[in-house]
Protein backbone atom coordinates (compact mmCIF):
# COMPACT_ATOMS: atom_id res chain seq x y z
CA UNK A 1 0.00 0.00 0.00
CA UNK A 2 3.05 2.73 0.95
CA UNK A 3 4.60 1.78 -2.33
CA UNK A 4 0.96 2.79 -4.29
CA UNK A 5 0.68 5.91 -2.08
CA UNK A 6 3.92 7.13 -2.68
CA UNK A 7 3.19 7.07 -6.60
CA UNK A 8 0.07 9.08 -6.35
CA UNK A 9 0.14 13.10 -7.89
CA UNK A 10 0.51 15.98 -6.02
CA UNK A 11 -2.61 17.26 -7.72
CA UNK A 12 -5.87 18.09 -7.46
CA UNK A 13 -8.59 15.91 -7.84
CA UNK A 14 -10.63 12.77 -6.19
CA UNK A 15 -9.19 9.66 -5.10
CA UNK A 16 -10.88 6.21 -4.89
CA UNK A 17 -10.63 3.32 -2.12
CA UNK A 18 -11.78 0.25 -3.34
CA UNK A 19 -12.20 -3.38 -1.24
CA UNK A 20 -11.03 -7.30 -2.18
CA UNK A 21 -13.81 -7.39 -4.48
CA UNK A 22 -12.66 -4.20 -6.50
CA UNK A 23 -15.66 -2.17 -5.25
CA UNK A 24 -15.59 1.61 -4.45
CA UNK A 25 -16.00 2.15 -0.99
CA UNK A 26 -15.23 5.64 -0.61
CA UNK A 27 -14.61 8.43 -2.63
CA UNK A 28 -12.67 11.98 -1.74
CA UNK A 29 -11.73 15.15 -2.87
CA UNK A 30 -8.61 17.53 -2.35
CA UNK A 31 -6.59 20.20 -3.80
CA UNK A 32 -3.32 17.29 -3.32
CA UNK A 33 -4.54 13.78 -3.54
CA UNK A 34 -1.79 12.34 -2.42
CA UNK A 35 -0.99 14.28 1.27
CA UNK A 36 -4.53 13.52 1.67
CA UNK A 37 -4.45 9.84 1.06
CA UNK A 38 -1.70 10.06 3.23
CA UNK A 39 -3.48 11.35 5.94
CA UNK A 40 -5.12 8.29 6.32
CA UNK A 41 -2.76 6.06 6.90
CA UNK A 42 -1.24 7.89 9.62
CA UNK A 43 -2.23 7.97 13.31
CA UNK A 44 -6.36 7.85 13.22
CA UNK A 45 -8.42 8.13 16.10
CA UNK A 46 -11.69 8.03 14.70
CA UNK A 47 -12.76 4.60 14.41
CA UNK A 48 -14.81 4.44 11.40
CA UNK A 49 -12.03 5.85 9.31
CA UNK A 50 -9.75 2.99 10.99
CA UNK A 51 -12.69 0.79 9.99
CA UNK A 52 -12.33 2.27 6.36
CA UNK A 53 -8.76 1.86 6.32
CA UNK A 54 -8.86 -2.41 7.06
CA UNK A 55 -10.91 -2.57 4.49
CA UNK A 56 -8.94 -0.61 1.46
CA UNK A 57 -7.21 -3.00 -0.59
CA UNK A 58 -6.57 -0.61 -3.51
CA UNK A 59 -6.59 2.86 -4.92
CA UNK A 60 -7.63 5.08 -7.55
CA UNK A 61 -7.60 8.82 -8.65
CA UNK A 62 -8.66 11.38 -11.03
CA UNK A 63 -6.70 14.38 -11.78
CA UNK A 64 -8.74 17.41 -12.27
CA UNK A 65 -8.02 21.63 -13.22
CA UNK A 66 -9.09 22.90 -9.87
CA UNK A 67 -9.83 22.05 -6.25
CA UNK A 68 -13.31 23.63 -7.46
CA UNK A 69 -13.93 20.66 -10.45
CA UNK A 70 -12.64 18.29 -7.48
CA UNK A 71 -15.64 18.97 -5.65
CA UNK A 72 -17.89 18.85 -8.35
CA UNK A 73 -16.61 15.68 -9.57
CA UNK A 74 -16.49 14.05 -6.46
CA UNK A 75 -20.32 14.73 -6.35
CA UNK A 76 -21.30 13.80 -9.45
CA UNK A 77 -19.61 10.23 -8.53
CA UNK A 78 -20.73 9.77 -5.00
CA UNK A 79 -24.08 10.13 -6.46
CA UNK A 80 -23.21 7.59 -9.54
CA UNK A 81 -21.29 4.95 -6.96
CA UNK A 82 -22.90 4.95 -3.49
CA UNK A 83 -20.19 4.47 -1.77
CA UNK A 84 -21.08 2.79 1.67
CA UNK A 85 -18.49 5.05 4.08
CA UNK A 86 -19.24 8.29 2.27
CA UNK A 87 -23.04 8.28 4.23
CA UNK A 88 -21.04 6.75 7.24
CA UNK A 89 -18.45 9.53 7.83
CA UNK A 90 -19.80 12.63 5.99
CA UNK A 91 -23.83 11.69 6.72
CA UNK A 92 -26.29 12.92 3.76
CA UNK A 93 -25.62 16.79 3.37
CA UNK A 94 -29.08 18.34 3.68
CA UNK A 95 -28.80 22.08 3.63
CA UNK A 96 -31.20 24.42 5.67
CA UNK A 97 -34.62 26.43 4.64
CA UNK A 98 -36.81 28.68 6.42
CA UNK A 99 -39.78 27.36 7.03
CA UNK A 100 -43.15 29.18 7.63
CA UNK A 101 -45.59 27.09 9.23
CA UNK A 102 -49.03 28.84 8.35
CA UNK A 103 -51.06 26.44 9.82
CA UNK A 104 -51.20 28.28 13.10
CA UNK A 105 -52.92 31.47 14.55
CA UNK A 106 -49.92 32.85 14.77
CA UNK A 107 -47.20 31.29 12.09
CA UNK A 108 -43.80 30.36 12.90
CA UNK A 109 -40.34 31.28 11.16
CA UNK A 110 -37.75 28.84 11.85
CA UNK A 111 -34.93 26.87 10.09
CA UNK A 112 -35.94 23.17 8.94
CA UNK A 113 -34.41 20.60 7.45
CA UNK A 114 -37.39 19.55 5.31
CA UNK A 115 -38.90 21.02 2.16
CA UNK A 116 -42.45 21.74 1.61
CA UNK A 117 -44.30 24.70 0.15
CA UNK A 118 -43.88 26.67 3.30
CA UNK A 119 -40.19 25.98 2.73
CA UNK A 120 -37.53 28.32 1.22
CA UNK A 121 -34.78 28.13 0.68
CA UNK A 122 -32.46 26.25 0.38
CA UNK A 123 -29.09 28.34 2.54
CA UNK A 124 -25.47 27.33 2.54
CA UNK A 125 -25.50 27.08 6.30
CA UNK A 126 -27.67 27.46 9.31
CA UNK A 127 -26.22 30.38 10.34
CA UNK A 128 -26.64 31.81 6.88
CA UNK A 129 -30.72 31.01 7.04
CA UNK A 130 -30.28 32.57 10.67
CA UNK A 131 -28.78 35.51 9.44
CA UNK A 132 -31.60 35.59 7.15
CA UNK A 133 -34.06 34.97 9.65
CA UNK A 134 -32.98 38.38 11.57
CA UNK A 135 -33.07 40.41 8.91
CA UNK A 136 -36.71 39.32 8.83
CA UNK A 137 -37.01 40.41 12.20
CA UNK A 138 -35.65 43.34 12.02
CA UNK A 139 -37.85 44.68 8.75
CA UNK A 140 -41.34 43.20 9.87
CA UNK A 141 -40.74 42.83 13.50
CA UNK A 142 -41.23 39.18 14.02
CA UNK A 143 -39.76 36.79 16.00
CA UNK A 144 -35.87 35.08 16.12
CA UNK A 145 -36.32 32.78 18.41
CA UNK A 146 -36.87 29.91 16.22
CA UNK A 147 -39.67 28.51 18.23
CA UNK A 148 -42.06 26.06 16.37
CA UNK A 149 -44.60 26.34 18.74
CA UNK A 150 -44.94 30.05 20.68
CA UNK A 151 -45.20 29.03 24.50
CA UNK A 152 -44.07 32.17 26.17
CA UNK A 153 -46.55 34.20 28.39
CA UNK A 154 -44.39 36.92 28.38
CA UNK A 155 -42.58 38.93 26.26
CA UNK A 156 -38.88 39.04 25.39
CA UNK A 157 -36.16 41.68 25.64
CA UNK A 158 -36.72 42.33 21.80
CA UNK A 159 -40.51 43.43 21.85
CA UNK A 160 -39.78 46.18 24.63
CA UNK A 161 -37.11 47.06 22.53
CA UNK A 162 -39.39 47.68 19.88
CA UNK A 163 -37.83 44.88 17.26
CA UNK A 164 -40.78 42.32 17.68
CA UNK A 165 -44.50 42.15 17.79
CA UNK A 166 -44.44 39.47 20.69
CA UNK A 167 -46.97 36.77 18.72
CA UNK A 168 -46.11 34.32 21.81
CA UNK A 169 -47.64 37.31 24.36
CA UNK A 170 -50.20 37.56 21.86
CA UNK A 171 -49.13 41.13 22.65
CA UNK A 172 -50.40 41.80 18.12
CA UNK A 173 -53.56 40.94 16.89
CA UNK A 174 -54.04 37.70 14.71
CA UNK A 175 -54.81 39.80 11.13
CA UNK A 176 -52.22 42.07 11.49
CA UNK A 177 -49.56 39.49 12.71
CA UNK A 178 -50.69 37.31 9.51
CA UNK A 179 -50.96 40.65 6.94
CA UNK A 180 -46.88 40.74 7.75
CA UNK A 181 -46.14 36.77 7.17
CA UNK A 182 -48.05 36.94 3.81
CA UNK A 183 -45.54 40.15 3.26
CA UNK A 184 -42.78 37.93 4.02
CA UNK A 185 -43.91 34.72 1.92
CA UNK A 186 -44.90 37.64 -1.11
CA UNK A 187 -41.04 38.78 -0.54
CA UNK A 188 -39.77 35.14 -0.71
CA UNK A 189 -41.28 34.43 -4.03
CA UNK A 190 -40.11 37.77 -5.38
CA UNK A 191 -42.56 40.09 -4.88
CA UNK A 192 -40.73 42.88 -4.50
CA UNK A 193 -42.18 46.38 -5.48
CA UNK A 194 -45.18 46.89 -3.44
CA UNK A 195 -43.08 46.63 -0.37
CA UNK A 196 -39.97 49.37 -1.74
CA UNK A 197 -42.88 51.22 -2.85
CA UNK A 198 -44.88 51.33 0.30
CA UNK A 199 -41.37 52.06 2.19
CA UNK A 200 -40.14 54.55 -0.08
CA UNK A 201 -43.70 56.46 0.33
CA UNK A 202 -43.36 56.35 4.36
CA UNK A 203 -39.78 57.00 4.12
CA UNK A 204 -40.77 60.71 2.04
CA UNK A 205 -43.93 60.77 4.09
CA UNK A 206 -41.56 60.99 7.49
CA UNK A 207 -38.82 63.62 5.86
CA UNK A 208 -41.97 65.87 5.22
CA UNK A 209 -43.12 65.48 8.93
CA UNK A 210 -39.38 66.08 9.39
CA UNK A 211 -39.47 62.77 11.56
CA UNK A 212 -35.49 61.70 10.57
CA UNK A 213 -35.18 59.26 13.46
CA UNK A 214 -38.11 57.08 11.44
CA UNK A 215 -37.02 58.02 8.25
CA UNK A 216 -33.73 56.68 8.89
CA UNK A 217 -34.79 53.51 10.28
CA UNK A 218 -36.87 52.90 6.99
CA UNK A 219 -33.91 54.00 5.12
CA UNK A 220 -31.88 51.19 6.60
CA UNK A 221 -34.87 48.40 6.28
CA UNK A 222 -34.86 49.47 2.61
CA UNK A 223 -31.09 48.79 2.60
CA UNK A 224 -31.45 45.13 4.55
CA UNK A 225 -34.36 44.60 1.89
CA UNK A 226 -32.12 45.38 -0.95
CA UNK A 227 -29.88 43.04 0.22
CA UNK A 228 -32.04 39.82 0.99
CA UNK A 229 -33.75 40.13 -2.03
CA UNK A 230 -30.07 40.14 -3.85
CA UNK A 231 -29.99 36.34 -2.05
CA UNK A 232 -33.55 35.31 -2.37
CA UNK A 233 -32.61 35.69 -6.30
CA UNK A 234 -29.66 33.66 -6.11
CA UNK A 235 -32.05 30.86 -3.88
CA UNK A 236 -35.32 31.37 -6.84
CA UNK A 237 -33.24 31.20 -10.17
CA UNK A 238 -35.15 29.40 -12.43
CA UNK A 239 -32.47 27.69 -15.24
CA UNK A 240 -35.24 26.26 -17.74
CA UNK A 241 -34.40 26.38 -20.99
CA UNK A 242 -31.77 29.43 -20.41
CA UNK A 243 -28.16 30.48 -21.07
CA UNK A 244 -26.70 31.72 -18.00
CA UNK A 245 -23.50 32.26 -16.39
CA UNK A 246 -22.57 30.97 -13.08
CA UNK A 247 -20.63 32.81 -10.82
CA UNK A 248 -19.50 29.78 -8.26
CA UNK A 249 -16.95 29.85 -5.29
CA UNK A 250 -16.27 26.50 -2.93
CA UNK A 251 -16.68 27.35 0.35
CA UNK A 252 -14.91 30.75 0.09
CA UNK A 253 -11.87 29.79 -1.42
CA UNK A 254 -9.57 32.76 -3.34
CA UNK A 255 -10.63 30.87 -6.81
CA UNK A 256 -13.99 32.18 -8.48
CA UNK A 257 -15.26 29.96 -11.05
CA UNK A 258 -17.52 31.21 -13.97
CA UNK A 259 -19.29 28.64 -15.59
CA UNK A 260 -21.50 29.22 -18.89
CA UNK A 261 -24.79 27.28 -18.41
CA UNK A 262 -27.26 26.37 -21.33
CA UNK A 263 -30.48 24.14 -20.71
CA UNK A 264 -29.07 23.03 -17.28
CA UNK A 265 -25.97 21.90 -18.38
CA UNK A 266 -22.53 22.93 -17.82
CA UNK A 267 -20.64 23.47 -20.76
CA UNK A 268 -17.38 25.71 -19.80
CA UNK A 269 -15.86 27.17 -16.84
CA UNK A 270 -13.18 29.55 -16.11
CA UNK A 271 -11.29 30.14 -13.24
CA UNK A 272 -10.24 33.52 -11.78
CA UNK A 273 -8.28 34.49 -8.81
CA UNK A 274 -10.70 36.76 -6.94
CA UNK A 275 -7.80 39.16 -6.46
CA UNK A 276 -7.22 39.50 -9.93
CA UNK A 277 -10.07 39.37 -11.88
CA UNK A 278 -9.08 40.41 -16.11
CA UNK A 279 -11.92 41.66 -18.18
CA UNK A 280 -10.18 40.25 -21.28
CA UNK A 281 -10.19 37.24 -19.39
CA UNK A 282 -13.68 37.47 -19.15
CA UNK A 283 -14.23 38.42 -23.12
CA UNK A 284 -11.93 35.69 -24.39
CA UNK A 285 -14.23 33.53 -22.31
CA UNK A 286 -17.55 34.71 -23.96
CA UNK A 287 -16.04 34.76 -27.45
CA UNK A 288 -15.23 31.00 -26.94
CA UNK A 289 -19.32 30.09 -26.19
CA UNK A 290 -20.02 31.27 -29.52
CA UNK A 291 -17.37 29.45 -31.16
CA UNK A 292 -18.22 26.18 -28.74
CA UNK A 293 -14.76 25.77 -27.52
CA UNK A 294 -16.03 23.68 -24.41
CA UNK A 295 -13.22 22.84 -22.11
CA UNK A 296 -16.22 20.68 -19.75
CA UNK A 297 -18.52 18.09 -21.62
CA UNK A 298 -22.47 18.51 -21.52
CA UNK A 299 -22.68 15.04 -19.91
CA UNK A 300 -19.68 15.52 -17.60
CA UNK A 301 -21.57 17.83 -14.86
CA UNK A 302 -25.20 18.92 -14.57
CA UNK A 303 -26.24 21.90 -13.23
CA UNK A 304 -27.99 19.54 -10.45
CA UNK A 305 -25.06 18.49 -9.38
CA UNK A 306 -23.43 21.84 -8.44
CA UNK A 307 -27.03 22.75 -6.10
CA UNK A 308 -26.29 19.74 -3.91
CA UNK A 309 -23.10 21.32 -2.59
CA UNK A 310 -22.26 23.84 -0.09
CA UNK A 311 -21.45 26.74 -1.79
CA UNK A 312 -22.05 30.16 -3.20
CA UNK A 313 -23.62 30.86 -6.30
CA UNK A 314 -24.68 33.10 -8.38
CA UNK A 315 -27.01 33.04 -11.31
CA UNK A 316 -26.50 35.81 -13.97
CA UNK A 317 -28.80 36.09 -17.38
CA UNK A 318 -27.05 36.05 -20.82
CA UNK A 319 -27.51 39.02 -22.30
CA UNK A 320 -28.12 38.29 -26.02
CA UNK A 321 -28.39 41.74 -27.11
CA UNK A 322 -24.76 42.75 -26.08
CA UNK A 323 -21.62 41.86 -28.02
CA UNK A 324 -18.63 40.47 -26.34
CA UNK A 325 -17.44 43.49 -24.98
CA UNK A 326 -20.21 45.02 -23.30
CA UNK A 327 -21.67 41.44 -21.73
CA UNK A 328 -17.90 41.31 -19.70
CA UNK A 329 -18.69 44.52 -18.77
CA UNK A 330 -21.89 43.68 -17.34
CA UNK A 331 -20.60 39.76 -16.17
CA UNK A 332 -18.07 41.98 -14.48
CA UNK A 333 -20.57 44.57 -12.78
CA UNK A 334 -22.27 41.15 -11.66
CA UNK A 335 -19.36 39.19 -9.93
CA UNK A 336 -18.74 42.42 -7.87
CA UNK A 337 -21.76 42.81 -7.36
CA UNK A 338 -21.41 38.74 -6.14
CA UNK A 339 -18.34 39.08 -3.93
CA UNK A 340 -19.70 42.03 -2.08
CA UNK A 341 -23.10 40.30 -1.23
CA UNK A 342 -21.53 38.45 1.81
CA UNK A 343 -20.35 42.17 3.12
CA UNK A 344 -23.57 43.06 4.30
Amino acid sequence: MYDIIENLPNKPGCYFYKNKNNEIIYIGKSKNIKKRVKSYFGVVKNPKIKKLVQEIRFIDFQITESESDALLLECFLIKKYSPKYNSMLKGDKSFPFIKIDCSMEYPSIRIAYEQDKNSFGFFYSESDAQRTIELIGDVWKMPTCGQAVFKNKRECLRYHLGKCLAPCAQKTEPAEYNKKIQEIIDFFNSKHKKIFSALKKDFKLCMKNLEFEKAENIHINIEKLNYLSKKIKRINTSLNKKNLYLLFRAFNEKELSVFFVKDEKILSRKPFEIDNINKNELENFIKAQNNKEYSLKPDFVKLSHILEIAADKYFIPDKKNLNPEQKADYLLSKIYEFLSLDSF
